[in-house]
């Protein structure tokens, strides 16, 4: 599996040298390309390789689906964009096809099976309501509960089958949102409006999708190595750093970014200027050194649910290293001692 986690990490520079494989290797190639969203990246590299036929068809095949998948997702946005722009709700898309269609500089390479839509907090019900009357279904059995949670996302299924997660906050969860005062009104007022094949598409700008792409990244456990092939295609397009450095201190989201970026830097080459890092989180030097420490014990690039994986560390990232380090002994506590004690079916119990 060495073999294939490093295979694929050296997939997500534009341009590396890619490393061989065996015959056990080519088997394992196709899963695991799937389960980090690299099928259509690795599809267009397998020419370069060895690759024998079943690898290639398994790995095209999957390739194949992201792109009906795809396709699929345009058709619903077009409803979306319709439908949002016709109550008036200021909205953005974000991640899926406008990173495939904007941001990556090669077609087709980025694959995607659901929308992301953030809206206006003060239009949200108004949106969703106006897609219920366009024919979208909501998937959240227990509205209220979603509401009493205070949860910044509902979940919709559109008219052509795609997934809608809709947003009135790109930080979903209400301790986040205390933790990290990053201002959706201000991302929301600082929009363009992007072309997605025939559709006008409004999405944040340059700096606020870094921004957005690294929390998202960060806070989601950053096992997904697609992630950082995300990170590295907006890097491409040019970054005013000084408005980042100003906007992720405002959003006090410095170590998140710092991490995302260190290892957008390491796995995919992005071209980060070498005292950026620093800049942004100047209080966070030990964790930073702390997930470095865990990459080198846990590389990235294996499979995504394994236990032990580091998730929990990285996606722990706050503020500094002081409130990092509080986060992680809540999390450790809320997902690990806990169910241990209280699971009667718990695996680690068994150990």
């Amino acid at each position: 599996m060495s073999s294939v986690r490093r295979f694929l990490v050296a997939t997500l520079p534009d341009e590396a040298p890619l490393p061989a494989l065996g015959p056990a290797d080519w088997q394992q190639l196709p899963g695991l390309a799937r389960e980090h969203g690299l099928s259509p990246r690795v599809s267009g590299l397998l020419d370069r390789t060895s690759a024998p036929d079943h690898a290639r068809q398994a790995v095209r095949r999957d390739a194949v689906n992201a792109l009906v998948g795809s396709m699929q997702a345009h058709a619903d946005l077009g409803t979306v964009a319709r439908v949002l722009d016709g109550c008036g709700v200021p909205w953005v898309a974000v991640k899926g096809p406008v990173l495939a269609d904007h941001w990556y500089t090669s077609p087709g390479q980025r694959s995607f099976v659901d929308l992301d839509i953030v809206v206006d907090p003060a239009g949200f019900s108004e949106a969703l309501s106006s897609l219920q009357d366009a024919g979208a279904v909501l998937l959240d059995r227990n509205f209220t509960h979603a509401l009493a949670q205070r949860r910044a996302e509902l979940m919709l299924r559109l008219p052509h089958g795609t997934t809608l997660d809709l947003h009135w906050h790109v930080l979903n969860a209400p301790e986040l949102r205390a933790q990290l005062p990053v201002s959706i009104g201000g991302m929301l007022g600082r929009r363009k409006t992007v072309r997605i094949e025939e559709l006008s598409v409004p999405t944040f700008d340059t700096v606020d999708t870094l921004l957005h792409l690294c929390l998202h990244t960060v806070l989601s456990g950053g096992q997904k190595l697609s992630w950082y092939r995300d990170l590295q295609q907006v890097v491409k397009t040019g970054v005013p750093w000084e408005e980042l450095v100003e906007r992720t201190a405002i959003a006090r989201a410095g170590v998140i970014v710092a991490v995302a970026l260190e290892r957008a830097t390491r796995l995919a080459r992005s071209d980060v200027p070498p005292d950026l890092i620093p800049r942004l989180a100047p209080d966070g030097r030990a964790w930073r050194a702390l997930v470095r420490a865990m990459d080198a014990v846990r590389p990235l690039g294996a499979p995504i649910d394994r236990r032990l994986s580091g998730r929990l560390l990285v996606e722990s990232s706050r503020a500094d290293t002081a409130s990092s380090r509080r986060a992680l002994g809540q999390s450790f506590t809320e997902e690990l001692v806990r169910p241990v004690f209280t699971d009667p079916d718990h695996p680690w119990r068994r150990l």
